[in-house]
């Protein structure tokens, strides 16, 4: 994943990955933490990505999770219809506690 700068010892916070559930940076970075909306993709998301041992995935909605929170535990909440949330996503993430290092 060079256009992300991706490192061996990265942990990426991947949200929404159904389209890119095959380039997931998870032969390059240490960690990747997938958040997902849609439970009904679930199942295949969880085959998918069944081979990469360092791929957690999460079902929920990745504005209703603490990102701090979310890199350290399993965590869940209900489903609700997708939406566009660019925005009010950014702005979640910039003012966790523990903010990321890049978005991309």
């Amino acid at each position: 994943m060079d256009i992300a700068e991706i490192a061996a010892d990265d942990t990426v916070l991947e949200i929404g990955p159904e389209r890119w559930a095959d380039r997931l940076p998870s032969q390059v970075a240490r960690q990747v933490v997938a958040v997902e909306l849609d439970g009904r993709l679930m199942p295949v998301l969880e085959q998918a990505l069944s081979p990469y041992s360092n791929v957690r995935l999460v079902q929920g909605d990745i504005l209703a999770l603490d990102p701090a929170r979310l890199l350290d535990s399993q965590a869940t909440c209900s489903r609700q219809h997708p939406y566009y949330i660019t925005s009010a996503l950014i702005r979640h993430l910039l003012e966790a506690r523990n903010q990321p290092g890049r978005l991309c």
